[in-house]
């Protein structure tokens, strides 16, 4: 999601359950780092944490970001205010390729980091209007809507977007490969972001309900050309300011899909942990998916025609429809 200001193109590993953040029998691997313009001292990171007993078949404990506190008391200070309809400007960091075969990731090609605006608020409610850092962990090349995004052509009609672009957008994905599956939990909000996709959000999860709720942390999904292509962990900076000790754990386990295009370990977990000089944000317990999105029974993420969250669409612009099913 474009508001906040660092997308995270993540690798995605098999975890040892219940590991802490600096858990004795692991070790980090750093990859990109981002120093903060205005202070020398503070960056932005990504690493892989491994367990110190591996070998050529051992998966990464832990996939994750440090961030130093200097860096989020500095956050205004980032980047020039956002302009709406301006494109982000990215940087790239990318993930570590590791010390051993463990890191061949090649379905993972190109994934990098990109710190954008903070704070930026796109949508027409307020849950999300405060200074805050979105974190999307990619499922894909990083520049997945680069490389169809022509300047000349993919703008239009359809919320601002060409009718190609907005149906590559909304294509509604095979209910085994969507974030809660069937269940239905999971909803597309009807947001368009550029270099993203939509955004699929649970609205009955525990950082939205009883609503309204002040916005700390939230954990959504994005959707791209019929497929998941990123999970987004959100928090707001105040609370990643917390006093150092603090620690949260989200049970994912009812929300990643049941299967991928591809076989793919995706996180079941999600835990941020606050240290004296930095905080630190993780994805856990990872489990491996089939991949196969065939054979679903129906499809998730047709766009909300009628919420109130979500903007109408223009007669001109036909909304993409499941496929018809036998």
């Amino acid at each position: 999601m474009r508001p906040g200001a660092l997308l995270v193109a993540a690798l995605l590993a098999l975890v040892s359950a219940g590991a802490s953040g600096d858990d004795a029998r692991t070790f980090k691997v750093y990859g990109g780092r981002h120093w903060h313009p205005q202070s020398p001292k503070d960056y932005v990171r990504t690493y892989v944490r491994m367990p110190k007993d591996y070998d050529d078949t051992t998966l990464p404990a832990a996939v994750g970001v440090d961030i130093t506190r200097g860096f989020l008391q500095k956050s205004d200070q980032l980047l020039d205010p956002p302009v709406e309809g301006k494109p982000p400007n990215p940087m790239s960091m990318p993930l570590p390729d590791g010390p051993s075969d463990t890191f061949n990731y090649t379905i993972y090609e190109g994934n990098l980091m990109f710190p954008q605006h903070v704070g930026y608020q796109p949508f027409k409610y307020l849950f999300w209007a405060t200074q805050h850092y979105d974190l999307h962990f990619m499922l894909e090349d990083y520049d997945y809507w680069q490389k169809e995004w022509d300047p000349a052509t993919s703008k239009g009609p359809c919320l601002g977007y060409s009718q190609e672009i907005f149906t590559k957008t909304f294509t509604p994905v095979p209910e085994t490969c969507f974030p809660g599956g069937k269940s239905g939990a999971i909803t597309n909000i009807g947001n368009l972001d550029n270099f993203m996709g939509s955004h699929l959000v649970n609205l009955v999860g525990e950082e939205w309900s009883p609503a309204p709720k002040t916005f700390d942390w939230a954990q959504i999904f994005g959707q791209y050309g019929g497929r998941t292509v990123f999970f987004e962990p959100m928090f707001s900076t105040k609370y990643m300011l917390s006093k150092p000790g603090f620690t949260k754990c989200i049970d994912l386990s009812a929300t990643i899909p049941l299967a991928m295009p591809r076989e793919t370990v995706l996180p079941t977990q999600l835990c941020v942990e606050a240290f004296p000089k930095r905080w630190q944000v993780e994805y856990r317990n990872f489990k491996r998916v089939p991949g196969n999105c065939e054979g679903s029974a129906g499809y998730q993420g047709v766009y909300p025609v009628g919420s109130p969250i979500a903007a109408p669409v223009p007669a001109e612009c036909p909304i993409p429809q499941p496929p018809a099913q036998p």
